[in-house]
């Protein structure tokens, strides 16, 4: 049985782009990490780019454009953007800030 584990935000190493992330690869067994992440329509830091794992993101507040495999969309608070492994995708915001949630499944094992 695995045990109980608590990640303490104020010990979580900074990361551009990200405001937290959780890594849970070690912690249990279906999911790769979790971000908190807070961005700005100033920083389009995320290009285009594609996993082996599914990949979900979670809109807190605000809007974002999302492209996948060339496809353009809006998202806002409350929209899900679930990600299979393979698909060219990026988000970056839009209008205004957005705070989204990441959450990356484990890649298959080697």
């Amino acid at each position: 049985m695995s045990e109980v584990r608590i990640i303490r935000a104020k010990e979580l190493p900074e990361r551009k782009g990200i405001v937290l992330r959780y890594p849970l690869e070690n912690v249990q067994e279906t999911l790769h990490h979790f971000d908190s992440n807070h961005s700005t329509p100033e920083e389009r830091w995320m290009e285009p780019h594609a996993h082996d794992m599914e990949e979900f993101w979670f809109i807190l507040k605000g809007k974002a454009e999302v492209e996948i495999d060339g496809k353009k969309h809006i998202i806002e608070d409350g929209d899900m953007v679930v990600t299979p492994p393979g698909h060219k995708h990026r988000l970056n915001a839009y209008g205004g800030d957005v705070w989204w949630l990441c959450i990356m499944g484990k890649g298959p094992k080697a």
